[in-house]
């Protein structure tokens, strides 16, 4: 994201790790360095955040309708993978309801893929230690949705984290 987190989340400098990746697309090289991020420097939640409109999707879903036999773009290899959509669902006219589609389900896939693929994090997120949920930024109203956050189900019952 262009924008600067820590006025978005209104923290301070150094509250926050932020880490970059095109299309909320986390790979196993992130995950480590999140786990990094948890493990040395005591990080306490994973926040995965999108927005929309999202060029990057966009960009690549219109090279599916300008090229359909072009090599497909690994910021929709995930979502083609796992059958979210095929070539041929994608027009011009419905570029940015798929964009805003595939910005959701990369931050779903993403926090899967955490669970499922760093042991540490994800015994630290089932202990309560770490939370981890996501985030999605509407640039056009300025708002930001979060998802559930996932954390041991005793400390979800009291909304706390210590």
């Amino acid at each position: 994201m262009r924008e600067p987190l820590n006025m978005l989340m209104n923290t301070g400098i150094g509250d926050l790790i932020p880490l970059k990746v095109a299309a909320n697309i986390l790979d196993t090289h992130l995950i480590e360095t999140i786990e990094i991020s948890c493990r040395k420097q005591h990080a306490k939640l994973i926040l995965i955040m999108g927005n929309t409109p999202n060029k990057l999707i966009a960009a690549s879903l219109k090279n599916i309708v300008a090229s359909p036999n072009a090599p497909e773009s690994t910021l929709l290899a995930p979502s083609l993978k796992a059958k979210i959509f095929e070539p041929k669902d994608i027009s011009l006219d419905n570029l940015e309801e798929w964009s805003d589609r595939l910005v959701r389900w990369n931050l779903e896939y993403s926090k899967a893929l955490i669970l499922a693929s760093n042991p540490y994090l994800n015994s630290e997120i089932k202990k309560g230690n770490i939370g981890l949920c996501s985030a999605l930024f509407n640039r056009q109203t300025g708002r930001i949705e979060f998802s559930t956050l996932h954390m041991h189900e005793s400390l979800s019952n009291n909304n706390s984290l210590n």
